[in-house]
């Protein structure tokens, strides 16, 4: 010290003079260095490294449906056990105390006064002190769990094994019930949480005291952090403000995900201490000598993400909240903060994805809603140790420049209604057609838009949800469909999107040509080669024809008989009838190759469906497969008999022929046609009852029939008359429907007419049952439908249809009963 202070002395004076100027040269250097950094060195003045996208709504409906799927997990969740009782006899205590203090005490001998080697030292305590060498003496004690005191020598190590742990260690029964009941109660909330507060779902207003669902909103936003140089031990904190546009009433916070994010981290404290000194005095020495030492090892949470909610005015500064005024402050402030984990001194760099359930002040109706967003960042100092925040001071100007706050503007998001979401994004056809596929199989393709995923279609009582139903989904504007050919007949198809209501799969009714279709002729021929041909003439309905070309860009029509689909392909021409619309064909004519086992047992019944067009684009029909019926008239010298159609006519085309002794053509003096359902045969009486049965062919049609004719003369003059013991039947609003009459001869029924509108109509059951097929425009209106049926001999019968509400108690089966009288609703 002394030569140091003859060398400050020896320092001229004008040096002296030169430091405070050197200090401020110093001091200016470093602030132009700064200045320097700042103005041209690379630095980043846009932003703190947290950046905020823009805010996005999100469907609302798909965050319950998640909801609902998680509250059902956790209601299976079975947390209370049955075997509490087996922790009643265990142990809940164990205690290990370990304490060790050493004394040690000598004395040096003068120079020349030891003593002889091999010579015995004193003794003073033959029990406690032990005569060491150098003259030392050592004493050690070492205190147990039970507190008791035992001398033992200093060189004797006390044992380092840990007691035993009981065998029966653990938690009581009553804690493991109220640990057991504690989460089961966490459950509950959780659930209860899911499920949303009724003030959040809820709206009231003093204008409307009526309560109506409240508007609810799911709103996105994507976080990407980037942590700057100097951000180390730091957490990131974003913060969002939501303040409604035209409204001053407080938004609610329903839900903010995620609610907190953690990891689960070990921590180890090791602590030891020790303390050694010695006395020497002359030639006395004392020394004291301990130790101690510990260790911690415990679990604890360590937290990546926490949500809060503050209150608007809040601010993180370094002193006190800055003064806005009080239209721009947002009502609602919440946000995430995003601390470093795992042992790292910063933030994870990424994109987080952060979601907010939010409860607007507004009813769920059709008006929207606009929202005001700002967002807030900036970074925190974060003590890891103690996990927590505080305001980041920088000192030293050399440092990296400070990650400042960084404000976004105000900016406005408009809220859709749940009925305005839904129809905008319910699923919409623009355009279907199906292939056959073979063995039976359809492929159904759909075109479109708005087919996302959770689409439903249901074909013939089916339903297709996905790729192991058959349903495949190209995009949100296109799928398909692999379904049965049978099924296509049975009812309408359904689609179900994941938006808006369940709608018909069908082509829009402005595509189609006409409003509805129905059959107006039918034949069905004799087998040939095990099939039967099967010829159809369909029109359409309101006066509009229907042609070839018409079909063609619709679906391709399938026909089923009995409920079986007919094998495709089948053949089409257009029709026209001689003497109507001066020759202009009007409806389409379909042949097809009906199986001979399709028509076994009974008169079948032919469904025609253009399918993916409506319920009115389907046409039914009775084909009646008995033989015609011969009626014997009579006569001296000429014999007449009347053969009488029992559901086709005779067309002059169809070239029939009457074979008895010999071939006798329609149109000759013989055989002549009265009307489309009848033809009269005359010959002398004499070959008339030489003959029991006659055959009819027609060459046309490529089909004849083997009749017997009547040993007794007589002539049929029953008239047409209805059955009314069974009353007026009954057809359900808006829904075509099929009507069926008892009767007796039903069959000189030509006309029936709905006021001045004709409806088509057939009689079977040789004449005893007639049935009238009524389009939706007939029920359209509820209340009495008056019909009119004319018969050949320009007589009238009354008739009338009940068009009610509700639906029909019963339904109609698939091959009627010409006994039963009925309607019902196809």
């Amino acid at each position: 010290m002394t030569a140091i202070w003859h060398g400050l002395q020896s320092v001229p004076f004008s040096v002296w003079l030169m430091l405070p100027w050197a200090a401020v040269a110093a001091v200016a250097l470093v602030i132009g260095y700064r200045y320097l950094v700042n103005t041209y060195g690379p630095n980043d003045r846009t932003g703190n490294g947290i950046t905020v996208g823009e805010a996005k709504a999100f469907d609302n409906r798909s965050l319950t449906l998640m909801l609902e799927q998680l509250n059902a997990s956790l209601q299976a969740f079975n947390v209370v056990s049955q075997n509490v009782v087996e922790n009643l006899g265990t142990l809940q205590g164990e205690s290990s105390t370990e304490t060790e203090k050493s004394v040690r005490a000598g004395w040096k001998w003068p120079r020349g006064s030891e003593p002889a080697p091999g010579s015995a030292r004193p003794a003073q305590d033959a029990g406690k002190t032990a005569h060491l060498a150098g003259g030392a003496r050592e004493t050690g004690e070492t205190t147990s769990e039970s507190g008791a005191s035992t001398a033992q020598p200093a060189s004797s190590r006390l044992s380092s094994e840990k007691p035993n742990r009981a065998a029966g260690m653990g938690i009581s029964a009553g804690d493991a019930l109220t640990e057991q009941l504690n989460l089961a109660y966490q459950i509950f909330n959780l659930r209860i949480l899911n499920e949303r507060a009724l003030s959040d779902r809820l709206h009231y207003s003093e204008s409307n005291p009526e309560l109506q669902p409240r508007l609810q909103v799911v709103l996105g936003f994507q976080v990407s952090i980037n942590p700057p140089a100097g951000m180390q031990d730091c957490a990131a904190v974003v913060e969002i403000g939501l303040k409604m546009k035209d409204s001053d009433e407080p938004i609610s916070i329903v839900a903010l995900i995620p609610q907190e994010k953690t990891y689960n981290s070990a921590a180890l404290s090791t602590k030891a201490e020790s303390v050694d000194g010695s006395v020497v005095a002359s030639v006395v020495k004392v020394g004291v000598s301990g130790s101690h030492s510990s260790k911690d090892l415990y679990l604890h949470r360590d937290a990546d993400t926490i949500a809060f909610e503050r209150i608007p005015k809040w601010r993180a500064g370094a002193f006190w909240a800055r003064k806005e005024k009080a239209s721009s402050t947002p009502q609602t402030v919440f946000g995430w903060e995003f601390r470093p984990v795992l042992g790292r001194r910063t933030v994870s760099p990424g994109t987080r994805q952060m979601l907010a359930v939010v409860a607007l002040p507004f009813a769920d109706e059709g008006d929207r809603a606009k929202l005001t967003v700002e967002t807030r960042t900036y970074w925190r100092a974060y003590n890891r140790r103690r996990q927590t925040t505080a305001p980041r001071w920088g000192w030293w100007p050399l440092s990296y420049p400070r990650a400042r706050q960084v404000e976004t503007a105000p900016r406005d998001l408009q809220i859709l209604s749940t009925v305005e979401v839904q129809t905008a994004l319910k699923p919409v056809v623009e355009n279907v057609h199906w292939v056959d596929a073979g063995d039976g199989t359809a492929v159904v393709v759909v075109e479109g838009r708005n087919f996302f995923s959770g689409t439903e279609v249901i074909i013939g009582g089916i339903s297709h949800r996905g790729p192991e139903t058959g349903l495949v989904l190209k995009s949100d504007r296109a799928f398909e469909v692999r379904t049965a050919v049978a099924a296509l007949g049975m009812g309408d198809v359904l689609l179900s999107g994941r938006f808006g209501p369940a709608v018909p799969l069908a082509l829009p009714p402005e595509r189609l040509p006409a409003p509805a279709i129905h059959i107006d002729r039918r034949k069905l021929f004799l087998a040939a080669g095990g099939f039967r041909g099967l010829e159809l003439v369909v029109c359409g309905m309101g006066n509009q024809p229907l042609l070839h070309r018409h079909l063609q860009g619709l679906p391709n029509p399938v026909i089923y008989v009995n409920g079986r689909p007919v094998p495709t392909p089948y053949d089409y021409d257009d029709y026209s009838r001689p003497g109507t619309n001066q020759g202009q064909p009007y409806a389409v004519i379909v042949r097809a190759s009906v199986p001979a086992d399709f028509v076994q047992g009974g008169n079948p019944v032919v469904l025609f469906k253009v399918p993916f067009c409506g319920p009115d684009w389907v046409a039914r029909a009775v084909i009646t497969a008995d033989a015609p019926k011969v009626e014997r008239l009579g006569g001296e010298q000429q014999e007449t008999i009347t053969i009488i159609s029992p559901g086709f006519d005779f067309e002059d085309k169809d070239n029939w022929i009457v074979s008895l002794d010999e071939d006798y053509a329609l149109g000759s003096k013989e055989f002549k046609k009265l009307d489309r359902r009848r033809l009269q045969f005359t010959l002398p009486a004499k070959v008339m009852q030489s003959y029991p049965r006659l055959v009819l062919r027609s060459l046309g049609a490529d089909s004849s029939y083997v009749l017997d004719i009547p040993t007794e003369a007589g002539r049929n003059n029953a008239l047409a008359a209805l059955d009314d013991s069974k009353g007026s039947p009954s057809v359900r609003k808006g829904k075509s429907a099929v009507v069926d009459w008892q009767g007796t001869a039903l069959h000189e029924v030509t006309k029936v007419l709905a006021g001045a509108e004709q409806l088509p109509f057939e009689s079977y059951a040789q004449g005893q049952c007639l049935r009238v097929f009524l389009s939706t425009a007939q029920t359209a209106k509820a209340g009495k439908l008056d019909l009119t049926f004319v018969t050949e001999t320009a007589a009238t019968l009354p008739a009338a249809v009940f068009v009610v509400e509700e639906a029909l108690s019963e339904a109609r089966p698939e091959t009627p009963s010409p006994l039963v009288s009925k309607a019902s609703a196809s």
